[in-house]
């Protein structure tokens, strides 16, 4: 895969190549994005990826192997606006909890709490570094950007346990499952979903602003599913987020 940024007034060219990736069909392309997707299940083998990402600074090299049902080259090319490409991984013989569980366990061994001694430029230099602006402050306290703060959970910044909404948007948006619970008669409906929990309702009953998800099964089998920052005071280099966060 490779997305290719075109030159502008205020950016210059870049080039970003990701390797070859499983390709689902994906009818909805976000506005200004011309995108070819393939969608192909007649082709079952292994598949070695070399993902490759390059800036005009650093390349990053990595490798793994994967059994794909099929695999596809594909050229995205954006407009100036676009900055952000979203690619799906599908990981077979998992159920929808688990995977909710390892998008929730992701954020919860990569991201840290507001406030904890890992977030401050004394303790850990290096996170206040990735997620403060000139140094001056942490991003996350000088611009109230809900959207951005979202996707800082997905790479490593600071969340509390309003990160939970990044699973439950990923259970409706790419598992596709219902969100049951109906505000304006306070019911939930039947079969398998998820909907948000807030205080009383959630996990942490004690505390009123306590968010989580919560997941029901085609049994109407209930789960919780919770996360948040890390709370301590190491470097990222001790407690090894950077390591894990998915660049």
């Amino acid at each position: 895969m490779k997305v290719s940024i075109a030159a502008s007034r205020n950016y210059i060219a870049m080039e970003y190549k990701i390797g070859t990736l499983h390709i689902c069909n994906d009818k909805n392309p976000v506005s200004g994005l011309d995108v070819i997707t393939y969608s192909d299940e007649t082709t079952d083998k292994t598949a070695t990826v070399n993902a490759l990402v390059e800036n005009n600074t650093e390349t990053l090299e990595t490798s793994f192997d994967q059994i794909a049902l099929s695999s596809r080259k594909i050229i995205i090319t954006a407009g100036n606006g676009v900055r952000v490409c979203k690619v799906k991984a599908y990981v077979d013989d998992m159920t929808n909890l688990q995977k909710l569980y390892a998008l929730a366990n992701y954020i919860n061994n990569t991201t840290h709490y507001p406030g904890a001694g890992c977030t401050k430029k004394d303790i850990n230099p290096t996170f206040y570094n990735d997620f403060s602006v000139d140094g001056i402050g942490l991003f996350y306290y000088l611009f109230p950007m809900p959207t951005l703060n979202r996707v800082m959970d997905l790479q490593g910044g600071i969340t509390t346990c309003i990160g939970v909404t990044v699973v439950q948007r990923a259970a409706t948006e790419d598992l596709k499952l219902p969100y049951l619970y109906d505000s304006s008669t306070k019911t939930v409906a039947d079969g398998e979903g998820v909907w948000l929990a807030v205080g009383s309702a959630s996990s942490n009953p004690s505390v009123g602003s306590h968010y989580s998800v919560i997941y029901k099964d085609a049994n109407e089998h209930k789960s919780f599913v919770d996360c948040q920052g890390l709370i301590a005071d190491t470097t990222c280099e001790q407690h090894g987020c950077r390591a894990k966060v998915i660049q």
